[in-house]
Order: C-alpha cells, then sequence, then structure tokens
C-alpha cells in the first residue's frame, strides 16, 4: 500500500469511528506524526477526504476540518439518502440474485443476534446489507453517489443514538426488506426503504434541537 493511501485510511478511519470528531481540526504536521508518513500524502489524503464530504475547507480559509453539520444539513442528508436507496432497492429488485437475496437474510439474521445480545458488529453487518443492495442495483452513478451519504461520520455513527426499540424496528426493515426482493417486488422494497431511513433519522434527531 502506498503512503498516500496509507495516510487515506488512517485519516478516514479516524473520522470515522469519531477519534476525530465534528469540528476538529485536520492538521497536516500532527496527523503526519500521528499516522508515520510525510506531510504530502496527508496532504493528498485530505484532498481526497473533502472531495468526497468526509473532510471540508471552511469559508474562513481555518485549514480543514471535520464537517459539523447543522441540524438542517443532517436532515437533508437523510432525505437525499432516502431518495437514493429507495432508488437503489427499486432496481435492486429486478436484479438481484437468489444468492445475493440468501446473503441478505444471513445478514439480517446476524443483526438480530447482535441487537439481542447487543454485540458490536451490528455497524458492519449494517453496512453490508445496504452495500449489497447496491450492488444488486447495479448502477454505477449510485455506487458513486451514496458513500458521500452512507459513509458520512454522523450516518456512521447513528447506531449509536438509537434505542432498544428503534434497533428492533430497524431490523424489522431488513427482514421486511428481504421479504420484497425475493418476490421482486419493487413498490413494497422501496416503500420499506423509505420507512427505513425514516427511521434512522427520527433515532438521530431525537436528542436535537430543531431551528
Amino acid at each position: 500500500m502506498s503512503a498516500t493511501a496509507r495516510a487515506y485510511q488512517a485519516v478516514r478511519g479516524l473520522i470515522l469511528d469519531g477519534t476525530l470528531p465534528p469540528g476538529s481540526r485536520l492538521k497536516e504536521e500532527e496527523l503526519a506524526e500521528r499516522i508515520g508518513v510525510s506531510r504530502t500524502p496527508i496532504r493528498e489524503a485530505l484532498r481526497r477526504l473533502v472531495a468526497e464530504g468526509l473532510a471540508a475547507k471552511p469559508d474562513s480559509g481555518a485549514g480543514v476540518l471535520v464537517p459539523d453539520w447543522s441540524y438542517r444539513e443532517l436532515e437533508e442528508q437523510f432525505r437525499l439518502r432516502g431518495l437514493m436507496e429507495a432508488h437503489a432497492v427499486t432496481l435492486a429488485a429486478s436484479r438481484i440474485s437468489d444468492e445475493e437475496i440468501e446473503r441478505l437474510q444471513a445478514l439480517a439474521d446476524a443483526m438480530e443476534t447482535c441487537v439481542a445480545h447487543k454485540g458490536d458488529d451490528y455497524l458492519t453487518l449494517n453496512g453490508e446489507f445496504h452495500h449489497t443492495i447496491l450492488s444488486a442495483a447495479g448502477s454505477r452513478l449510485l455506487a458513486a453517489l451514496m458513500p458521500h451519504l452512507v459513509e458520512a461520520p454522523v450516518i456512521n455513527r447513528t447506531f449509536h443514538a438509537y434505542d432498544q426499540a428503534a434497533l428492533e424496528r430497524s431490523n424489522r426493515h431488513h427482514r421486511e426488506l428481504v421479504a420484497a426482493l425475493r418476490l421482486r417486488d419493487a413498490d413494497w422494497a422501496a416503500s420499506v426503504m423509505r420507512s427505513h431511513i425514516a427511521n434512522a433519522w427520527h433515532s438521530w434527531s431525537s436528542g436535537m434541537a430543531a431551528p
């Protein structure tokens, strides 16, 4: 792995796992020392992260920061994600293979076990579930656009904002999505996906003050 790729993966990981929280300044020198590379790979990594929306350059010119999204921006992210994932599952309904459906079923089972036993793998399993649907959709455009929303730090930490009832509701959605895809019912699948993302938004925003 090149130094630039290593720097990108390392900084991205620090943002996604919350080590570098929203509002943190991403200083080249400090990151280079922390990761064990020169500043040039860090600079290239930050350019890529800015392009992906995982870092931002404020109008004030104060370097590069981890985005600190406003309530309205977060709401818009979830709304856009709901529209795009509903479109993805609509496409997937006519294209998904039997093997992919069985993989979704296995992931839903594993997530249910995670919820019941408060396991730590829920985020990874959930990400794979949604990625499987996106892959089945077969759209290069969606594949390019979705990471900007799904992999944003706030989305990745949604799990920690869920209470038990919301988690159980979320996994019921997963199971219903599998059922709809087995029947190749695009309308049913899209309706469930919209409800699924709405559930994620309301769980996330429950502790936030609306403007």
